[in-house]
């Protein structure tokens, strides 16, 4: 959550958790039995007021409330409050499985490794209030993940939980992690992830396709990553300029509100294809007294507003098949959704943080987004555990007292590779397309560097894996600088310059030559 965000909703400070301060949240005080969030923005409106509240009257025992408190107030420092709520109703579930079956216990500090078996044991025999049947997979990933992260988050910062207890996480692998009832397809990896090499075809060959449609579509979506049914959306007109940036207008339906006018940036590939598009179908504008811009003449009723239900049917498959684009000697099976991936893809290899794309993609939740970029991440990911368990060279700001850390205090030694990710979602280590940034939110502390630049936080590493990623970055930075020398501009040719120069000695040369640490 940002700092504004989190200003509004409680007057929190690093340490008052800890000390058990009473500081303001939302419209009450942290020792209140009930945290209530109505009236604030960015907290869901169109719900029961209670879905907005926390109440903890259930919970007698007044230490095991007090760490449910601390572990939700670090949630919404990293997240929203409709993600707390639901750890919040984990908890719930996990405190009415000790009031029944372990009455005697007071304190989270008294927990076992058999309690604990025998509760996750339990979520995993559970039936549904609602249906009867056996709990969905997200309910039992809903009341066991939470109780994982709340004792490792209360470990490291000295609640009232075991002291010592990575065997939670190895009972969280083995008993949940393991489960048939959890272990499914990961939805991620059902589409087809085509090169970039395909990515560009795709796309070049729509700037020289004749059909204005299918290219204007092709363009429009892979560069600002929209649905097709909000391509199809945009009228005459749609380029404004907006605090002296070009953006386009058009409407989504992907909104609680219902239908809403969005302002997306833009570039010049996409200006140029609208401009195109306006310039083509005027005519057909005129003669059906329409403004939009996607109108298709080949339709026995006269010109209409293209359709999105066949419109992969219609404009794709003929587009694959005229230009012969194939992978692994089969032509590509594209539909108009994997122009949303090839954005995503593009921008986060660009290095786009996740949370960025998401605003562009409208999406309430960052698991949302991720789903387009999961292959890249998975590659970034992969060379992290591998660095962690290896020598493998590694690069950044302040490598050497990284290492030097985990040499003392490596929590991934010894560790299985599915263990490390269990740690690695626990302690929140975020994977960029650059490298991986350990800077931990949930200990309250904020951000070292402004505007997510993580690359110059002290706590980020690269691996050689993102080699490709620092060089592009550096063309591109190449590119500024020559066309700030070219209007002049000593300031900003002299940033471009520095920031070049800091990826090429921090991480290109040393990723390269092998001179990183090990």
């Amino acid at each position: 959550m940002n700092a504004l965000k989190l200003e509004k909703l409680m007057d929190y400070q690093p340490g008052y958790i800890e000390d058990q301060v009473n500081f303001r949240i939302g419209n009450g005080y942290f020792e209140d039995m009930l945290w209530d969030f109505n009236g604030f923005d960015d907290v869901r409106k169109n719900v029961a007021k209670a879905r907005n509240q926390f109440d903890f009257s259930m919970i007698k025992h007044t230490k095991i409330a007090l760490v449910f408190k601390q572990f939700l107030v670090t949630d919404m420092i990293a997240n929203e409050v409709s993600t707390a709520k639901r750890d919040y109703d984990g908890l719930r579930y996990f405190y009415r499985f000790l009031e029944s079956n372990y009455p005697s216990i007071d304190s989270l500090s008294q927990l076992t490794q058999m309690i604990l078996r025998t509760y996750y044991l339990s979520v995993l025999e559970a039936k549904s209030q609602k249906t009867g049947g056996p709990l969905s997979r997200t309910s039992i990933l809903h009341n066991t993940s939470h109780i994982k992260d709340l004792f490792l988050e209360g470990m490291r910062r000295g609640w009232d939980v075991p002291s010592e207890g990575y065997w939670i996480v190895q009972l969280y692998e083995v008993i949940i992690g393991e489960s048939p009832r959890v272990a499914m397809p990961n939805k991620e990896t059902t589409k087809t992830a085509y090169s970039p090499e395909t990515i560009a075809t795709v796309i070049k060959c729509a700037l020289k396709d004749s059909n204005i449609i299918t290219k204007s579509a092709v363009i429009i979506s892979t560069q600002i990553g929209v649905r097709i049914d909000e391509v199809v959306s945009i009228k005459a007109g749609c380029i404004k300029t907006i605090s002296g940036k070009p953006k386009i207008e058009y409407i989504t339906r992907k909104t609680k509100k219902g239908p809403t006018t969005v302002y997306k940036p833009v570039n010049a590939l996409v200006i140029e294809v609208v401009k195109q598009l306006e310039k083509e179908t005027e005519e057909l504008r005129k003669q059906t007294g329409l403004e939009d811009l996607f109108i298709s003449k080949c339709n026995r009723f006269g010109p209409m507003p293209c359709s999105i239900d066949n419109f992969n049917k219609n404009y794709l498959k003929p587009f694959v098949k005229r230009w012969d684009i194939k992978e692994d000697g089969k032509l590509i099976d594209l539909s108009s959704h994997y122009f949303r991936h090839f954005f995503a893809q593009g921008a986060w290899k660009n290095g786009m943080p996740v949370e960025s794309i998401s605003k562009m993609f409208d999406h309430d939740s960052l698991m949302m987004t991720s789903t387009y970029t999961y292959n890249l991440r998975e590659q970034v990911h992969e060379s992290f555990v591998d660095a962690m368990l290896s020598d493998q060279v590694i690069a950044g700001p302040a490598v050497g007292k990284i290492q030097e850390r985990l040499r003392k205090s490596n929590p991934f030694k010894g560790k299985t590779e599915s263990q490390i990710e269990l740690i690695m979602d626990a302690m929140r280590i975020r994977t960029l397309s650059n490298g991986v940034c350990m800077h931990h939110p949930a200990r309250g502390e904020s951000c070292p560097v402004d505007g997510g630049n993580c690359h110059h936080c002290e706590n980020f590493i690269s691996m050689q894996c993102c080699l490709d990623t620092h060089k592009l970055r550096v063309e591109r930075l190449k590119d500024e600088m020559k066309r700030a020398e070219s209007q002049g501009n000593k300031i900003w040719y002299n940033k471009n310059r520095e920031e070049k120069d800091y990826l090429e000695n921090t991480f290109i040369k040393p990723l390269e030559e092998g001179g990183g640490i090990k």
